[in-house]
């Protein structure tokens, strides 16, 4: 129990703490496939990012000049945790994304645990 405390304390205060501003250079690399595939995830940028910090990282990418209609989303993978992502709403259905996503995930077990 005690250990539990020090951890969620230890969150909180992580979290409650000044963050950096996230900026063009950390998007780079999510833009890009942004632009080029309708949708990046957490390989393509830092996951807490997109985990607690969606609207910033939707605003700089608006900055950097993208169009399209964002939102971040996210699924549960019971064997491995959450999985985030953001998805241009007029380029790829949540349902599309998903099935994106179950696969980089099947192959990144694949590749991950192999023997």
């Amino acid at each position: 129990m005690i250990d539990s405390l020090k951890t969620c304390t230890f969150a909180k205060n992580y979290f409650m703490q000044e963050q950096k501003t996230i900026t063009v250079k950390d998007c780079k690399k999510a833009y890009n496939h942004l632009v080029e595939n309708g949708y990046f995830s957490e390989k393509h940028i830092y996951d807490l990012y997109i985990d607690h910090r969606d609207k910033e990282v939707i605003e700089v990418l608006y900055q950097m000049g993208y169009k399209g209609e964002l939102l971040a989303l996210g699924d549960f993978y019971p064997e491995y945790g959450a999985f985030y992502y953001v998805i241009d709403l007029e380029r790829i259905s949540p349902i599309e994304a998903k099935k994106i996503m179950d696969n980089y995930i099947a192959n990144w077990v694949n590749n991950s645990f192999k023997e």
